[in-house]
């Protein structure tokens, strides 16, 4: 395969990240916007020793498994690039993707892994939706006659400057998408100005929206250039009037280059600046810039599992690593004799602590701090915090540090829970720890993410003697 090449090929299946993949010759063949069974005429846009990339350019005969898209921005969008595949046949290939990871880049033969668990919704799950302001707009036939320099919605993929404009997202409730358009159009109403990426010029960049699904909280983050909220001030005024359901507005700031949603300084605007969910029999209050599971209904069925697999005793002390606003280590605190959270941002450690108050639970305590350094001197954390029966793990995307197995290890947990939302970095995380004795027993993934590649896993690691 040479990069121009037109071949014509049928997909085999779905690679990690959601392209199709085939193999010519030994080698394989990604290609982009393409699904399992499909009969396509491609281009070769770029070929190396071991793999190559292709785009579509015709469909010859169309997958069995094809569904026509609910989104009308779906032509465009990335958000739910698998929308036009069989729900079925998602779980399918995200089951199959996850064991293939694990094998290959963690070394692990012959996975036992648990089917995949669908999504209790399949549309409407996500308890929060981050969307782009921008002064450059995506323009599609149907925009031919809108403003060129103001958009609200989501980067077309492969595109950082670009946003496709969105008035209606499957992902989010109805009510959520009529936030979404009255800050549209009472910003523009402002003559308020979409941030440029490459200049780093105008006012408003982001817009978040969470909505509870256990509680009635509905809380609206609009992220700023300029530490200007008395600008906001009609804007907030048309939402609460078009939305009086909103508990809560803030206008975080983040003046700096980097493209985030999160800032120094947050401006209360109406509420208490505070999210309330619950998650199974937990009670939390979120800060604005706080992490929390985006689909609260299939995030309780993985904390179901995660008390399967540990099988704690009243006898346990635990800790949980990467613990957050708690979410987890309030979950599992009942089951056992004490929890210790470790987390990285102390906001998140003083919400923490306030969650444990405001539920009764008098057997957790939080620390912050990076997990290299907390656990670097391994005499302190015995001395201050005690041994851990078991240990809990939910790290972000990237994984946890190489040196963490290795700590771990020499505290001598018979168990080790790790939950995981990066199938790759987990397998790399799996290898380290099976050099030290602990081998991957149970897995099973849930479906958090629905028409989207992503998925999140549940997994047992036991210390076997050497």
């Amino acid at each position: 395969m040479k990069k121009n090449d037109i071949l014509d090929v049928t997909i085999d299946s779905l690679a990690f990240g959601g392209k199709g993949l085939l193999k010519i010759d030994g080698k394989a063949l990604f290609v982009r916007n393409s699904l399992p069974g499909e009969k396509l005429r491609v281009k070769v846009i770029k070929s190396r020793s071991g793999f190559a990339e292709a785009i579509p350019l015709e469909t010859l005969t169309r997958s069995k498994y094809y569904v026509e898209p609910e989104c009308s921005h779906f032509k465009y969008c990335g958000g739910c690039s698998l929308q036009n595949l069989k729900y079925e046949e998602q779980l399918s290939q995200k089951e199959r993707q996850i064991k293939e990871t694990i094998e290959h880049l963690g070394g692990v033969r012959d996975v036992k892994m648990e089917p995949i668990v669908p999504a209790p919704d399949v549309y409407h799950y996500r308890n929060k939706m981050e969307f782009s302001f921008s002064n450059k707009r995506w323009l599609t036939d149907e925009d031919e006659h809108k403003p060129k320099d103001f958009a609200l919605g989501l980067h077309v993929p492969g595109n950082f400057e670009k946003v496709l404009d969105i008035d209606k997202c499957h992902l989010q409730s109805e009510l959520s998408n009529k936030i979404l358009n009255s800050v549209k159009e009472s910003s523009q109403s402002e003559n308020l100005k979409a941030y440029d990426v490459r200049s780093h010029k105008g006012y408003l960049r982001y817009l978040v929206i969470r909505q509870s699904t256990n509680r009635d909280d509905l809380l609206v983050n609009i992220v700023t250039k300029h530490d200007e909220p008395d600008r906001l001030k009609k804007v907030v005024e048309e939402l609460l009037k078009d939305c009086p359901e909103v508990t809560c507005v803030v206008n975080v700031v983040n003046d700096g280059v980097a493209s985030i949603a999160y800032g120094s300084k947050t401006n209360l605007l109406h509420g208490d600046g505070i999210f309330h969910e619950r998650i199974a029999n937990v009670d939390l209050e979120i800060g604005p810039q706080e992490f929390l599971q985006t689909n609260t209904k299939a995030a309780e069925l993985l904390y179901a599992k995660i008390l399967d697999y540990a099988d704690f005793s009243k006898d346990d002390d635990v800790f949980d690593l990467f613990c957050g606003v708690g979410s987890i280590s309030l979950y599992i605190a009942p089951h056992v004799k004490s929890v210790t959270g470790f987390e990285l941002l102390p906001e998140a450690v003083d919400s923490a602590g306030r969650n444990a108050a405001s539920n009764g639970i008098l057997n957790c305590k939080f620390v912050s701090g990076d997990m290299r350094e907390l656990f670097r001197d391994l005499d302190f954390v015995r001395k201050a915090h005690g041994v851990p029966d078991l240990i809990v793990l939910d790290p972000p995307r990237g994984g946890i540090h190489p040196s963490i197995p290795k700590r771990i290890s020499q505290l001598k947990p018979s168990r080790v829970v790790y939950v995981s939302c990066n199938p790759a970095s987990f397998a790399r995380d799996v290898k380290l720890f099976a050099e030290r004795n602990y081998k991957l027993k149970k897995l099973q993934a849930f479906d958090l993410f629905p028409h989207t590649p992503h998925a999140e896993l549940v997994s047992l690691l036991e210390h076997e003697p050497g």
